[in-house]
């Protein structure tokens, strides 16, 4: 027997309890422009669900990519009785309390209750967070991942696919095994809790308050008016006293026209300049740990009638690396030098790779690179 994708049309999603987490998930649907259908046996809880949605299903629609105003938020609306709620539904997430139970006998009803081609799925995530995991149960149609990958994204979520079966999600498990590795340090005395409070604080502030991205800003010597001058992820140039800036690549942009996001697949993240042949050379970041990182290069100039983000004479060197970073050219030999900060056995490396006429392979110079400062020595 194969799945087929059910027919949606005006079919609803159904939310099975609404509680704090539940109105969440019914929310990015309904963001989404699907219509909802919120189960829960308490009439205050289903108040309480449908108040929410009213006020907060514009907030969520920021999160979905394109023109959020283009999309119409969905209709929602409660029901009290299971077998109305799930009648015509394409898609069913149980998010009733975690008693196995009650979870047990709620699959059991709605495997009376729900349409054939119903998809029926589970819950359990924290608060506040767009990714969903998505992890068959040992006996899921493989299609059905590809579906709601689709279905999910345009709902401003951010779904990942688990590749087996597993006790717990992931993000789960890998916050467990965190939390047991603090509790080892705070009881061999390593480090004790303000430590950790303080490293906690600092690595947040540096990337949520400090906004290390890579971009270049201005601001008054108040503070105030800040402004983005040079978006990330791109190669720019600029003069000495900050005129004449120029964006000489931009390599693509989401599909919400945002031009100072960049996916990760297209970020710029070094460039090397050739002043003797008049070339820039610069790496793709790729995702990490996943051999999909790039180096490019193109001329200094852009060719006439063309643009930063479109230009006929960029040529990818070097393709399926580790998470590439810093290169650097030797004018005299043509040589290209570059390091990575992915995984062994390919990544954690230095290389080096010929890019003249006949550009050569990349070649690993080194592994597990490290500097010892005190005696200015690059140790292997």
């Amino acid at each position: 027997m194969t799945w087929k994708d059910p027919v949606i049309g005006c079919r609803p999603v159904t939310i099975l309890g609404v509680g704090i987490l539940d109105r969440r998930i019914a929310c990015s649907f309904v963001a989404g422009g699907y219509s909802v259908h919120i189960r829960d046996p308490s009439a205050e809880v289903r108040q309480a669900a449908v108040q929410y949605l009213g006020d907060n299903k514009r907030q969520y629609a920021r999160n979905i990519p394109g023109d959020a105003n283009a999309v119409q938020p969905g209709a929602y609306g409660t029901i009290e009785d299971m077998a109305a709620a799930v009648r015509n539904a394409w898609l069913v997430v149980e998010a009733v309390p975690e008693n196995i139970e009650v979870k047990i006998n709620s699959f059991v009803e709605l495997d009376r209750l729900a349409p054939s081609d119903c998809i029926l799925g589970s819950n359990s995530l924290p608060l506040n967070i767009r990714t969903v995991e998505l992890m068959t149960d040992g006996e899921t149609y493989p299609a059905i991942f590809h579906f709601l990958n689709e279905i999910l994204s345009k709902c401003g979520m951010l779904p990942v696919t688990a590749r087996k079966e597993s006790t717990g999600f992931i993000s789960n498990r890998l916050w467990a095994a965190i939390k047991r590795d603090i509790l080892v340090i705070l009881v061999e005395g390593l480090m004790g809790c303000v430590g950790f409070d303080t490293v906690a604080f600092t690595e947040n502030n540096y990337i949520q308050e400090r906004s290390l991205d890579g971009s270049v800003m201005s601001a008054r010597l108040d503070g105030s008016d800040v402004q983005i001058v040079i978006p990330n992820g791109c190669v720019h140039r600029v003069g000495h006293d900050g005129s004449n800036h120029e964006a000489l690549v931009q390599r693509s942009a989401p599909a919400n026209g945002d031009s100072t996001l960049l996916s990760s697949l297209s970020w710029c993240v070094g460039i090397a300049v050739d002043t003797k042949a008049g070339k820039i050379y610069w790496t793709q970041k790729g995702l990490s740990k996943s051999l999909r990182s790039g180096i490019f290069r193109s001329g200094i100039g852009i060719p006439s009638g063309q643009t930063a983000s479109i230009q006929s004479d960029i040529e990818l060197l070097f393709d399926n690396l580790p998470e590439s970073i810093d290169p650097e050219i030797d004018f005299e030999t043509r040589t290209l030098y570059w390091t990575d900060r992915d995984e062994h056995p390919r990544g954690y490396s230095l290389n080096q790779a010929f890019v003249g006429n006949n550009k050569g392979v990349p070649e690993i110079l080194a592994h597990r690179v490290e500097l010892n400062l005190e005696h200015c020595q690059v140790l292997e």
